[in-house]
């Protein structure tokens, strides 16, 4: 048998044991699937609703469970330094562990889903795309999650840096995914839905081994790598926007499309990440989440601003008004008032203990306001145009510009936040040597 295939089986192996991570991660994607109904309520028509989107955030967050581990049991005991002495390159050393927890957790999940999307209420047709949704999506989920282990690999405590840094990079995948149900229960077609989570699966897969290997290589130059491809998403998505034809009712104005759109998705997950890392800060009281919340914030309030700024611009020609207290507006400003009291909260108290738990508790009261922006051209009459990517109706010719942008936001949001992180914790080490010399 091939080194590959040896990497590969023994990986499935300790996966499969009682009590691994394939049986964790089955017990809590049930347990998910089994609590959400008994909050909501018995509104079959309700669940059958946010079935899709329930049952796919709790399958990524499942397969979350085991990412941590994925180097880091090899990396703690020297096995990851004979593996990569051995003739099998590191490239293919990250695809046989990213396929190992594709096989014992991803597909796993695939094949529960169906018997728990009776729990919902959903039908037939919606439980197929469901099912191939999560077959189609859940070797991204492998794939990102191996570059994110890849880059905690070194840290005392990447398990709790993991979710921060592959989540959001997911987002399309949850969308398109819980997307194409919602598109099944409507009786309309879901392979537009479907066909963009394949690519942009596919596209996952393809880029993981050598991201991965790449990382384990050089992990000081996780940053510069991830500014690189920032800058090439950016310049490509900014040069395909610019280029594209004007829209018949938009004109010109549609070039702004290529700006809003990717701020406000970068400031809602920026909001997200510091949602996350507020609950791992109050559950486990890690002085390291603490520093990444506060650190996303200025970029979160930056993107918010921009994404306010920009549909000013483009509401004035298409409204005949730079602002209207629509609903969607106002929820979207509501964020960029979290964002100011968030960060004005963490000033205003000295006791950085005490500023953390407060802000902490202010972002995840503040979460809500999430769901209410993403819902708000559903649940009231608004000026604002309704969802339009997972749905297919714009055109190829902007969306493949609008992606790559929307990919170029998220790369910029994540370095930028790892080097802020970085900087906050040499600046406290040196705040100690400095403290410890003056002693």
């Amino acid at each position: 048998m091939s080194p590959f295939f040896t990497l590969l089986a023994r990986d499935v192996r300790l996966a499969a044991r009682s009590g691994g991570s394939a049986f964790l991660a089955l017990s809590f994607f049930a347990l998910v699937a089994t609590l959400v109904p008994l909050g909501v309520g018995a509104d079959l028509r309700l669940l059958a609703r946010v079935g899709g989107g329930v049952l796919w955030v709790g399958a990524v967050l499942a397969a979350l469970l085991s990412l941590d581990r994925l180097f880091q049991g090899d990396f703690e005991d020297g096995s990851l330094d004979l593996i990569a002495l051995s003739p099998l390159p590191l490239e293919l050393t990250a695809l046989a562990k990213m396929l190992a927890h594709w096989l014992s957790t991803g597909a796993a999940l695939t094949l529960l889903s169906p018997l728990l999307a009776l729990l919902f209420n959903l039908p037939p047709a919606a439980i197929l795309t469901l099912f191939l949704s999560l077959l189609l999506g859940t070797p991204a989920v492998s794939a990102i999650g191996a570059i994110g282990a890849s880059l905690t690999l070194s840290l005392k405590r990447g398990g709790l840096i993991l979710p921060l840094i592959i989540l959001p990079l997911l987002s399309p995948a949850v969308i398109f995914g819980a997307g194409a149900v919602s598109l099944t229960l409507d009786r309309l077609a879901a392979d537009g839905a479907l066909s963009l989570l394949a690519a942009f699966s596919a596209g996952a897969v393809l880029l993981s081994p050598f991201a991965a290997a790449a990382s384990m290589r050089l992990s000081n130059l996780v940053l510069p790598i991830t500014a690189v491809a920032t800058a090439l998403c950016l310049g490509v998505g900014l040069y395909l926007g610019f280029t594209v034809p004007p829209d018949y009712q938009q004109g010109s104005t549609v070039l702004l499309l290529f700006i809003h759109v990717p701020a406000d998705v970068a400031a809602e997950a920026a909001y997200g990440a510091i949602a996350l890392c507020s609950l791992l800060s109050l559950v486990w009281r890690h002085p390291l989440s603490d520093i990444a919340a506060r650190a996303a914030a200025p970029f979160g309030a930056v993107f918010t601003a921009l994404g306010l700024i920009t549909g000013a611009l483009w509401g004035k020609p298409m409204w005949g008004t730079y602002w209207v207290w629509d609903a969607r507006l106002t929820s979207f400003l509501l964020l960029l008032f979290l964002y100011f009291g968030y960060m004005a909260l963490w000033n205003a108290i000295e006791d950085e203990t005490r500023a953390a738990r407060a802000a902490a508790i202010l972002a995840l009261v503040g979460l809500v306001n999430i769901p209410i922006i993403k819902f708000s051209v559903e649940w009231w009459s608004t000026l604002h145009q309704g969802e339009s990517i997972v749905s297919g109706k714009i055109a190829p010719v902007y969306l493949w510009p609008l992606l790559i942008m929307m990919l170029g936001y998220m790369l910029l949001f994540v370095s930028l936040w790892m080097l802020r992180i970085r900087t906050v914790i040499l600046e406290r080490r040196a705040r100690t040597l400095m403290q410890g010399g003056a002693a």
